[in-house]
Order: C-alpha cells, then structure tokens, then sequence
C-alpha cells in the first residue's frame, strides 16, 4: 500500500511540472501582447503634434498646407515632372492627404534651400512619409541632420523593392554596373572626370541604351543617347564635361559632383522608366 501511494504521489508531482512546463512555453510563444510596430518594425508617433490641414498636393513628395505653408516630406523623393511615374506617384500622394487633417512633426532642420518647411506628416498613427516609400512610388533620401526616421523609411524602400512595387518594377534588360568611382583623388569639383559610373552588357546580345538614364538619390539625372553595347561592352559615365566617343566613353557635364561620398545609390533604368539595375554606395 505505501509503495502505491508512494507511486501516486510520484505521477501527481511529475504532472504538475509537465502542467507548468507547458505554460511557460505557451506563454512564451505568445505573440498577442507584442506591439504590431515591433512586429512590423513601423514608426511611432509622438504626442502632442500640431493638427493640419492639407489642401494641395503639388508632387508625391511636396504639398501645401491651409495656412499656405509648403511642405517638402522629409526623407523620401519621388520622380520629378516628365520622369517615368511622375503621375502615379503624384496621385498616390494626393489620395493619400489631400484634404486631409494631419499631424505635423519637424526634425533638426525647418527649411530646405527653396524655403520649402521640412517636415513628417502623420495620419493618425501611419506616418506618410513611410507610406509612400512603402508603396514603392517614392525613395529614400537621408540628408543630415533630418534623419529621425531615416532607418524605417530605407527599409521601407527595401521591402517597396523587393516587391517590385512602383517605381521599382523591374527591367528585363542586360545591364549592370561594372564599377562606381564616387570619390576621386583631390577635391572632387577639381577632378570631376575621375568620378564615373561603369555600366556593362552582361547578356548574350547587343542592346542599344538610347533613351536609358541614370540618377543619384536626389533624382539628378543622365540621358544616354544612341549608344549600342556588345555582349560585355562597356561604357564609361563620366560626371564632368568631355567629347563623348560612343561606345566606350561619354559625359554628363553635370556641374558639380554628382555622387555623395558620405553615401548615395546609382539607379539605372531603362526607356520605359522601369529599375534596371541599382548600386549603394556606402560612402567612406
């Protein structure tokens, strides 16, 4: 009799534990408390904000205010009038906040060098600037010092990319880039024609680029004339000022450097506006 009490005592004791084994592990797959911006990694918005109203979508990055205030949306650029998606992007912004009440957030710097206000706008808890990254009509465009949420909104672009969402809709063309010289020797103005963008044929058939155009960060933009590249023929882009000798070298004539050495993205694409190929550069 003992031992059979001894025995029961025994599987009570071994059940309470397996009871409670199986909550600590419920509990800890448990992701109904968790926060969705910790799931989706989304920005958060700050208490207090200034209400607004927005009454004027100029571009899918700039619109105005009731109190006539233009605002420049921190951290994103869309495509400029006559680049591909300059409409859809433009619509986008417009059924986005339009006629909306927004909040009204600024970050290190106010004003841009057109007098435009900097700022974040949210709709309720959904901050616009994200969204329309995250739609894929737009890119990311960190300028020191206003990068408060410059880390959401680059992924944001990452994920807008991955999907091949707006302007991130793919090319079937064989380009690629060969190499990017973004910092040459010396001061960069002094030394433009040092700073290239290497671009190559890596297909099996000759392709002419005519019409294809590179851009930096800022929408900066380079338009190839009639120019055919052989199976693995490169041409050299050039940011200074030259006489183009076709197929292997031509130049922007940009002005003034055109890749930022603290960091930028070298997009190219092709005649219908669509992403052919792209590069970070990380900066040094």
């Amino acid at each position: 009799m003992k031992k059979r009490w001894l025995l029961l005592i025994i599987i009570m004791l071994l059940a309470a534990c397996n009871k409670n084994g199986d909550e600590k592990n419920d509990e800890s797959n448990d992701t109904s408390n968790i926060p969705v911006e910790a799931v989706e990694n989304l920005p958060v918005r700050p208490e207090n904000l200034t209400t607004v109203t927005v009454t004027h979508v100029v571009d899918g990055d700039t619109v105005d205010l009731a109190d006539g205030t233009r605002i420049r949306l921190i951290g994103i650029n869309t495509p400029e009038l006559d680049q591909p998606y300059y409409d859809e992007a433009t619509q986008f912004t417009r059924a986005l906040l339009e006629n909306k009440q927004v909040g009204l957030e600024f970050d290190a710097d106010e004003l841009d060098q057109y007098d435009r206000t900097l700022a974040y706008l949210w709709i309720g808890d959904e901050l616009a600037n994200y969204t329309i990254v995250r739609s894929g009509w737009a890119n990311s465009l960190s300028i020191q010092p206003n990068v408060k949420y410059a880390v959401y909104i680059e992924q944001a672009q990452e994920k807008a990319a991955a999907e091949g969402a707006g302007i991130w809709q793919q090319s079937q063309a064989t380009v690629a880039i060969d190499f990017v010289q973004y910092d040459p020797q010396g001061p960069d103005e002094e030394n433009m024609n040092d700073e290239y963008v290497r671009l190559y044929n890596n297909g099996t058939v000759e392709i002419n680029i005519a019409g294809f155009t590179v851009s930096d960060e800022s929408r900066r933009v380079y338009t190839f004339g009639d120019l055919t590249l052989l199976p693995n023929g490169r041409v050299t882009l050039h940011s200074g000022c030259g006489v183009d000798t076709p197929p292997s070298q031509v130049f922007w004539c940009a002005g003034d450097p055109v890749w930022n050495n603290s960091g930028d993205t070298v997009y190219v694409y092709d005649t219908e506006g669509r992403l052919v190929v792209r590069e970070v550069i990380s900066g040094r």
